[in-house]
């Protein structure tokens, strides 16, 4: 009964405050049934719905166990949800190979990411540089492929692009029961580029299926 009447004000029906009497319940619950009772409205349809409506509020009020029941789950619904934590997002996306027992149980994962940057070694130059141009041992700075046809030496970190990649790692919070498909936004933690934990992230979730090995024989 308390689950057919729990989305309804059954207070509201009876006309009472929740904070009412036993002795207010039946007060109210006699006023409204002799006004409604089908006897006194032959024909309406009306009067028989809420004459219904009106008994079944009185049974479950009037019931010490499932009036309990029927306010904690009217609190429950009526209380607001919390709102999400106010984190910033990170402009970046990344790539999460999770196993079933991390989708199901929930985990903390390990990513390294990456972002373009000027390389710091020839500060986008592309070549080694001193107080003079290191003359490329090939060519003798004549000019050839490995050193891009300038004839000095190529930056070894950056292969002579004058650009490399900024490397750092984070941890993602993957939260239980996480779908094993589709892009999610989780909970990061860690340093990146500034931009420090708590802080949310995109990733791109796919199922690890665990494929049994090559036997050779």
């Amino acid at each position: 009964m308390i689950s057919v009447a729990m989305d309804q004000d059954l207070y509201g029906i009876l006309g009472i405050k929740p904070d009412a009497k036993l002795a207010e319940i039946r007060r109210a619950y006699r006023k409204k049934a002799i006004k409604c009772h089908p006897d006194r409205n032959p024909g309406n349809p009306e009067a028989e719905r809420q004459f219904k409506e009106i008994a079944r509020a009185y049974d479950v009020l009037s019931n010490e166990d499932s009036r309990s029941a029927y306010d904690r789950a009217r609190a429950e619904r009526t209380r607001p949800a919390p709102p999400p934590p106010n984190y910033p997002v990170a402009d970046i996306a990344v790539e999460l190979d999770l196993e079933g027992w991390e989708l199901r149980n929930g985990c903390e994962k390990t990513v390294t990411v990456s972002k373009s940057r000027t390389c710091p070694d020839c500060l986008g130059s592309g070549h080694l540089s001193g107080r003079y141009w290191e003359p490329c041992a090939l060519c003798n700075g004549a000019g050839c492929q490995p050193c891009g046809f300038t004839g000095s030496l190529c930056c070894a970190r950056c292969w002579g692009s004058g650009v490399d990649r900024d490397l750092t790692t984070i941890a993602v919070l993957v939260p239980q029961g996480t779908p094993p498909h589709g892009r999610r936004r989780f909970v990061a933690m860690g340093d990146l580029w500034g931009l420090r934990g708590p802080f949310y992230i995109d990733a791109n979730v796919t199922f690890k299926v665990q494929r049994p090995g090559l036997i050779i024989r």
